[in-house]
C-alpha cells in the first residue's frame, strides 16, 4: 500500500470558506516553516463581479506577527477543471499575483520556499509565514484556504506535529 504523500505532507486549514472571506485586507494563518522543504498555499474562490484580488506571501517573525515581510513565491493558476497555467515566480519582494474575476472554481496554489522565510527576518531562525489577499473590489466571493507543509520532520509518523500557530 503506497501512502508517501500522506507520510510526508502535512494539511493545514488555513481559513475556512465563507462568502466575502478576505474582506479588505485578510491573511491566513501564520505557519511555521522549520523542518519542511516547501509551503504550499491553496486559495479556492468563487466568482466576483468585480473582485480581482490579490495574494502575496510573507515572512512573519513570530506567531502574531508583529513584522510581516513580503517574500518571493512560485505560483499556478486552475481556472477550469484540471487546465492549468504555467509556473511562474513572483521573485521581487511584495510582488502579488491576481485572482481572475467572474471566474468560479479557481485556484491559486502558492508555494514557499523556507529558505525565503529565514532570509527575510532579521532573526536567525524566524520561520513563520503566511499569504495575504487583498480585496480589490466590493463585491464578496466564497472563498477558502489550505495549506499543506511538504516533507521534512514527518518521515512516517501516525500523528504528525502540529504547523498552524
Amino acid at each position: 500500500m503506497i501512502a508517501k504523500y500522506l507520510e510526508n505532507n502535512k494539511i493545514i486549514m488555513g481559513a475556512e470558506p465563507k462568502a466575502d472571506r478576505f474582506d479588505t485586507s485578510q491573511a491566513s494563518d501564520v505557519v511555521r516553516a522549520d523542518g519542511c522543504e516547501s509551503i504550499v498555499f491553496t486559495v479556492w474562490t468563487g466568482a466576483s463581479a468585480d473582485n480581482t484580488n490579490t495574494i502575496a506571501a510573507q515572512s512573519c517573525d513570530n506567531v502574531t506577527p508583529d513584522t510581516a515581510t513580503a517574500i518571493p513565491f512560485m505560483y499556478k493558476k486552475t481556472i477550469s477543471g484540471d487546465t492549468e497555467t504555467v509556473k511562474a515566480t513572483a521573485v521581487a519582494a511584495g510582488s502579488t499575483i491576481a485572482m481572475t474575476a467572474s471566474t468560479a472554481n479557481q485556484f491559486i496554489t502558492i508555494e514557499i520556499d523556507p529558505a525565503d522565510v529565514e532570509a527575510a527576518n532579521s532573526h536567525a531562525g524566524d520561520r513563520y509565514c503566511r499569504i495575504l489577499v487583498t480585496e480589490a473590489g466590493n463585491a464578496g466571493a466564497q472563498l477558502g484556504a489550505i495549506t499543506c507543509v511538504r516533507n521534512g520532520e514527518f518521515n512516517a509518523q501516525a500523528i504528525l506535529p502540529t504547523k498552524i500557530v
